[in-house]
């Protein structure tokens, strides 16, 4: 559960990010729409940890976090989510390039949906890669 400091944070990241016009980054970037902003705002109640909240010049807002174990983002576009995960111990990373957001509140909670390892649950929620 984020704290109040940090939901503070995050809302001025997210306000800032609704406030840029087309062109933001001076190479023809698109602004956001407001349902868009609205869609990354009830997210919020999900997070279990601070999150930062970038623009990113391909149309989707991108969430990320990272500790001593694990880099994780997610980016939030009009019609869809896709989320990253990384490990940084080991050598593997988990892509999901179209996630509900149901298993995204799973992945964040660190569930995985519980059977991520079952190649049959992995193709259903992301696709699995190594490291090379």
């Amino acid at each position: 559960m984020l704290g109040y400091s940090e939901e503070l944070k995050m809302l001025r990241q997210l306000i800032d990010i609704s406030l840029l016009q087309d062109n933001w980054n001076d190479n023809e970037a698109k602004a956001f729409s407001k349902e868009q902003i609205k869609s990354c705002y009830e997210l919020f109640d999900y997070l279990p940890f601070y999150m930062d909240i970038l623009p990113v010049a391909n149309g989707s807002i991108q969430f990320e976090h990272e500790n001593d174990k694990q880099f994780i983002k997610f980016n939030v576009f009009e019609d869809h989510i896709s989320a990253f995960e990384a490990s940084l111990t080991t050598d593997w990373h988990l892509d999901y390039p179209n996630i509900n957001t149901i298993d995204l509140v799973d992945l964040l909670k660190g569930n995985r949906r519980k059977a991520i390892y079952d190649r049959s649950q992995v193709k259903k929620i992301g696709e699995w890669r190594e490291f090379k």
